[in-house]
C-alpha cells in the first residue's frame, strides 16, 4: 500500500503515540511520588497550607511534605504547572494518578509533533515537515520527558502553539489578539523566561508600527497574569511579576565555586537569623542576588569567560550533569544542534524566521545570565529542529541529484 506523503504524518503520530506508550509501560515507575517543587507547593495547598514551599526544620531548609511542617508562603516556582499538577495530586490512587498524568503529557506531546508538522508545512516544505516530525517522534529525549514530572511537554505544546500564530502576521485580527495574549500568558505563568522573547517579539511588532496590537495584548496579558501579582503583593507587599527563584537562579550560574553550584550551607543558617516567615523568599532571592552581583562585579572577565562556558553547557553539554552523558541523550542532540545550525546558514533569511532565530538567541542569553540544564536545551532545541531538518532534506536532494548526474554519465 502506497501512502500519500501528505497523511505520512498521522503514521509518524501513530508511531510517536506508540514508543510513548511503551517508554510508559515498560520504563516508567508509575509509584513515583516526586513531583519536585511543583508537587509539595501544589500539596501545600490540599493540605490547606497555602501557595508555600519553604520552611526551617532545626537548622536545614527543607521543602519536603510533612505534616507538621508549617511551610512559608511561596512565589518560588510559577503557578500553571503548579495547578495543573495539583488537579492530578487530588486523585489518591498513586498509580492511576500518574498514568493519568504521564498520558496527559503523551497528549501534549503527540499534539506538538502535530503543531511542529503544521509549522514547516506551511513555513518551510513538505520534505521538512515529514523529517521535523519524525526527529520529535522517535528521538529518545523527547520520549523521555513524556515520563518526567516536568513542565517541559506544556511548554513544547505552548510555545509551538504562540509561534504558529506570531509567524501568521494578522494583526487586525481580533482573534489573534486573544489567543496571543492568552497564550503568552500561559506560557509567562509557566516558565517565567519566556518573558524575555515575548519582549523581543513585541520589539518587532513595535518596529512593524502595529501600536493597537502591543498595546491591546499588553493590557490583555496584564489583566490574564494579574491575579498571580496581586496574591504575590498580598502575600510579601512587593511587586513580584514572574518568580522569586531569580536570585538563587543567578547565583547558581555566577559563584566562585563552580557553575550550578547550590552556594554554601552557611548561607543557609544566615538566612534564618535574618528573615521571617511572611517574608522569607524575598529576603533569600534578595541574598542570592547581591551575592551574585557582588561577585560578578569583582570578576567580570570571569564572568565573561563563563559566559561561554554556559552556552557550550547548553548547545553542546554540562560535563557537570551526568545526564547530559547518556548517549541515547547525547548523540542525537549533538545530531541535531549542529546540522540544526548548518541548517540555519543554508536557509538564512531573517525575514522569514526572525522569530525562530530571536527565541533562539533569547534561549542563550537566559543560558548566560543564569545557567543551563539538560532540560533547558531540550526546550531551547523546539526552535532548531526544522533548520535540522530542512538541511536533512537538503543533504537528501544532494545525493538525489548526484545519482541522478551518475546515471546519465554511465548511460
Amino acid at each position: 500500500m502506497i501512502i500519500n506523503k501528505r497523511n505520512i504524518i498521522y503514521v509518524i503520530l501513530l508511531i510517536a503515540l506508540t514508543l510513548r506508550l511503551i517508554f510508559l509501560l515498560f520504563f516508567t515507575d508509575l509509584r513515583n511520588v516526586n513531583y519536585w517543587e511543583f508537587g509539595y507547593i501544589a500539596q501545600n495547598i490540599i493540605d490547606g497550607k497555602g501557595y508555600s514551599l519553604f520552611y526551617y526544620m532545626g537548622n536545614k531548609l527543607q521543602q519536603i511534605n510533612l505534616p507538621q511542617s508549617e511551610p512559608y508562603s511561596s512565589a518560588f516556582m510559577p503557578p500553571l504547572y503548579v495547578f495543573y499538577i495539583y488537579a492530578f495530586l487530588n486523585i489518591s490512587n498513586v498509580v492511576l494518578r500518574n498514568l493519568l498524568l504521564i498520558l496527559s503529557h503523551i497528549i501534549f506531546s503527540v499534539t506538538t509533533i502535530y503543531f511542529m508538522y503544521r509549522f514547516c508545512l506551511k513555513y518551510f516544505n513538505l520534505n521538512t515537515a515529514i523529517i521535523s516530525s519524525i526527529i520529535m517522534a522517535v528521538v529518545p529525549e523527547y520520549i523521555y520527558i513524556t515520563s518526567v514530572y516536568n513542565a517541559i511537554c506544556l511548554y513544547h505544546f505552548l510555545i509551538l502553539a504562540f509561534l504558529l500564530l506570531i509567524f501568521s502576521c494578522e494583526y487586525k485580527s481580533n482573534s489573534k489578539i486573544f489567543f496571543f495574549s492568552l497564550l503568552a500568558s500561559l506560557l509567562i505563568l509557566l516558565r517565567s523566561e519566556f518573558a524575555l522573547f515575548l519582549m523581543f517579539v513585541y520589539l518587532v511588532i513595535l518596529l512593524k508600527k502595529e501600536f493597537r496590537f502591543a498595546i491591546i495584548t499588553f493590557i490583555f496579558i496584564v489583566l490574564f497574569i494579574s491575579p498571580w501579582i496581586i496574591r504575590n503583593y498580598a502575600q510579601f507587599g512587593e511587586f513580584i511579576p514572574f518568580t522569586t527563584s531569580s536570585g538563587l537562579n543567578l547565583y547558581r550560574g555566577n559563584n566562585p565555586i563552580r557553575i550550578g553550584n547550590w552556594g554554601d550551607d552557611s548561607f543557609i543558617l544566615e538566612l534564618k537569623e535574618i528573615s521571617k516567615p511572611d517574608n522569607f523568599e524575598i529576603v533569600y532571592n534578595k541574598y542570592y542576588t547581591d551575592k551574585t552581583i557582588d561577585y560578578i562585579r569583582n570578576n567580570p572577565f570571569i564572568f565573561v569567560r563563563n559566559s561561554f562556558v554556559k552556552v557550550f553547557h547548553l548547545l553542546i553539554l554540562n560535563p557537570d550533569d551526568t545526564r547530559s552523558k547518556n548517549l541515547f541523550y547525547m548523540i542525537p542532540s549533538l545530531f541535531i544542534v549542529i546540522l540544526s545550525t548548518l541548517g540555519i546558514i543554508k536557509s538564512y533569511n531573517y525575514s522569514n524566521f526572525k522569530y525562530l532565530y530571536l527565541f533562539i538567541f533569547s534561549s542563550i542569553i537566559v543560558s548566560v545570565i543564569f545557567f543551563a540544564l539538560p532540560r533547558y536545551q531540550i526546550m531551547m532545541k523546539i526552535a532548531l529542529i526544522p533548520f535540522c531538518a530542512f538541511y536533512l532534506n537538503h543533504i537528501y536532494k544532494f545525493i538525489r541529484i548526484k545519482q541522478r548526474k551518475n546515471v546519465l554519465i554511465k548511460y
